[in-house]
């Protein structure tokens, strides 16, 4: 969420650069998409260390094809 406020914040004074035709809200935009993307790698490393923590917690079986379904 912190990413997408951040976007929706520099597309904002993204805007407001075209429309005033000057170079400090542009730099200001570049910097709120830097760290947008600095929060979505964030995001994303640590979903892939929870998926890492969880395979080394569960073990995977051996044969698949053996596991029963349960029906409800």
């Amino acid at each position: 969420f912190v990413s997408l406020g951040l976007m929706c914040f520099g597309a904002l004074i993204g805007l407001c650069a075209c429309i005033c035709r000057s170079l400090y809200p542009t730099i200001a935009t570049g910097i709120l998409h830097l760290l947008a993307g600095l929060c979505t790698l964030g995001s994303v490393s640590c979903y892939v260390a929870g998926i890492e923590l969880l395979h080394q917690k569960l073990e995977l079986p051996d044969n698949p094809s053996t596991i029963k379904n349960v029906s409800p």
